[in-house]
């Protein structure tokens, strides 16, 4: 099995987001980043994805999930009090 890691697509600037950091959103150029992923991925054989709960991560792989027809699991969401791990 061959396992690949990979950073979120582009969210922006962090200093410039005013909310909880694990929601910050894609930008523009991080929702294209996501698409064109997809092709790269499939390319290389991906058939599952884990992605961590923060927004921006499951937003760069949901592109890819869509296309392999995986389902967002429930209970998925961004950790409370900063447990868990970032992306």
């Amino acid at each position: 099995m061959t396992v690949i890691l990979l950073r979120h697509a582009s969210a922006g600037d962090r200093t410039a987001w005013q909310g909880d950091d694990r929601l910050r959103p894609l930008d523009e150029r991080g929702r294209k980043q996501a698409l064109e992923l997809v092709g790269r991925l499939r390319a290389r054989g991906v058939e599952r994805v884990v992605s961590s709960p923060y927004v921006r991560c499951t937003q760069t792989v949901a592109p890819l999930g869509l296309e392999i027809g995986q389902r967002r699991r429930a209970g998925r969401r961004p950790p409370r009090g900063g447990e868990g791990l970032g992306c």
